[in-house]
């Protein structure tokens, strides 16, 4: 893999082709003027990147299982749907073959000690999602519903991403990028860090999205529980005892600071009324999400288990509830292949456990989207790592001086 262009090297080339991808997934005026020509570049640079993983699989993938199941998966689900006349399935997953691809990319540059690309390409990618962040939280002011107006397709969707305006799948970045932030603060005690953290919870409750609203919650939950030093475990002891005791208090207090960020918004009316927040939250999901997730799971009981990309994809699509990545999954492909797929996006995450569990959480009550494994397989890793070094060369630098 050592071939040049001119001057310009092979890991140059792909670390533009990386770029572009990340660039689409979180700054929405690249897919608002491309529209589906967006999706087919993306489709055939992660075939580049596939082809170039197995061409250089020792140096790509964790182990040769890995391998293995990653070439019967993209096999299975892009030949079978079209020889089933359902190619719906096969363009959903291909759309988000970034899942399969980026870990596979990393790899690629980390054996050949290239990681500085890919270091550069986070830095730009980050300039972007600022850039975005910036343009949908001042809409989110005035227009408290215009990120959840966003849909698939569409003139008014194309014109609000031309206007540079994020939707689902940026809230939902923004939600594991907050949660890297938080974990980088209470592990390594940059008060910016806790700023930066604040900031995304206020974007996610702008956006009136509640399980984003959750989802950073229990993030944030996690990492304060999961601490590292006694001193951490003793104000995570201390925060829990004071949560029981006071919890009426905080909680209250809680929900109209809520209701103050968004007085407008989805958010603010769901607690609105006099009832407790957990009956709240509960109410929601019951009323909102259950019925999805029981669609989804019948869905995998007709199929018998084995997936129904050989049914009608009208009869599929009017049955499948659509808000599960993982129960849409399983329900498409059968349990026998859903469980290679969910081998392979989740052995090579390198992410602390607040970000695992919130990114399991997600494909479990939600769709998912680009931008997500932007942020779990490139952005995220590369902000803790940046983190960590600085903190470990601040505690070189002290044992150097005393």
């Amino acid at each position: 893999m050592k071939s040049e262009f001119g001057k310009i090297s092979i890991y140059s080339v792909l670390g533009l082709l990386v770029l572009y991808i990340g660039v689409s997934s979180v700054f929405p005026p690249v897919s608002g003027y491309l529209g589906n020509a967006d999706i087919l570049i993306r489709i055939f640079l992660n075939f580049v990147f596939l082809v170039i993983a197995i061409i250089d699989h020792n140096n790509c993938f964790a182990n040769r299982y890995h391998f293995f199941l990653v070439v019967v998966f993209v096999a299975y689900s892009t030949i079978v749907p079209y020889l089933a006349g359902n190619s719906v399935w096969a363009n959903r997953y291909l759309d988000i073959m970034f899942f399969l691809t980026a870990p596979l990319i990393c790899n690629f540059f980390k054996k050949h000690m290239k990681r500085r690309i890919l270091k550069k390409n986070s830095k730009i990618l980050m300039i972007f999602a600022f850039i975005t962040f910036t343009v949908t939280m001042i809409a989110l002011i005035s227009k408290p519903y215009i990120v959840r107006s966003l849909k698939s397709g569409g003139e008014v969707t194309e014109t609000i991403k031309k206007s540079g305006i994020g939707g689902y799948e940026f809230v939902y970045f923004i939600v594991i990028i907050g949660i890297a932030f938080f974990y980088c603060f209470w592990n390594y005690n940059k008060k910016i860090l806790l700023i930066i953290s604040i900031l995304c919870f206020l974007f996610i409750v702008l956006s009136n999205y509640m399980t984003a609203v959750l989802l950073m919650g229990i993030g944030a939950a996690i990492t304060v529980i999961s601490g590292k030093t006694i001193k951490q475990k003793i104000i995570a002891l201390i925060i829990i005892i004071s949560i029981i005791i006071f919890y009426f208090f905080f909680m209250s207090y809680g929900i109209e600071i809520l209701k103050h960020i968004s007085p407008n918004g989805r958010i603010a009316r769901l607690f609105s009324d006099e009832n407790d927040v957990i009956e709240t939250i509960l109410g929601e999901f019951f009323y909102d999400r259950y019925p999805t997730l029981v669609a989804s799971i019948k869905t995998v009981g007709v199929s018998h288990g084995l997936g129904a990309v050989f049914m009608p994809a009208d009869q599929v699509l009017n049955n499948l509830g659509q808000h599960s990545h993982f129960l849409d999954t399983v329900a498409i492909w059968g349990i026998p292949i859903a469980i290679i797929y969910f081998y392979i996006i989740f052995k090579p995450l390198k992410t602390p456990a607040c970000c695992s569990i919130v990114f399991f959480l997600l494909m479990l009550f939600n769709n998912t989207a680009n931008s997500i494994a932007l942020a779990m397989y490139i952005i995220v890793p590369f902000i803790i790592e940046f983190f960590n070094q600085k903190s470990d060369l601040q505690n070189e630098l002290e044992d150097f001086i005393y």
